[in-house]
C-alpha cells in the first residue's frame, strides 16, 4: 500500500524484527498498514467536505514536500500545523544555518 510518511520512525515486531519507514512516499507492506503505530506517522489526507480550493489552501502535494523537508532539517511538524507554520519553521532553521 502507498503511503506518505510524516517522518521516519522504526517499528518493532515480534521477536525483535525492526522494519524502518523513511519520510515521504512509500510502499508499505499491507500487513503492517493498518498497523496504529504506522498509522501514526501517515500524513493524513484532508477529508472531501474540507478540501481546500486553489484559492484559500497550496495542494496537499505542496504540504507533503514542505513536510517531508522540515523532517529532513529535523524539525517534528505537529499534525495541526498549516503551510505557513510548517515554512516558518523551515525558514527558522536555515537562518540559523543549520
Amino acid at each position: 500500500m502507498r503511503l506518505t510518511i510524516a517522518r521516519p520512525f522504526t517499528l518493532l515486531l515480534s521477536g525483535n524484527q525492526r522494519l524502518s519507514f523513511a519520510a515521504g512516499e512509500q510502499e508499505v507492506p499491507d500487513e503492517h498498514a493498518d498497523h496504529w503505530y504506522v498509522q501514526a506517522h501517515v500524513v493524513k489526507p484532508e477529508p472531501d467536505d474540507a478540501a481546500p480550493t486553489a484559492e484559500s489552501a497550496p495542494p496537499e502535494d505542496d504540504r507533503t514536500a514542505l513536510i517531508v523537508e522540515a523532517t529532513s532539517l529535523g524539525i517534528t511538524v505537529d499534525g495541526r500545523w498549516g503551510i505557513d507554520r510548517i515554512k516558518s519553521a523551515i525558514a527558522g532553521i536555515k537562518a540559523d544555518g543549520k
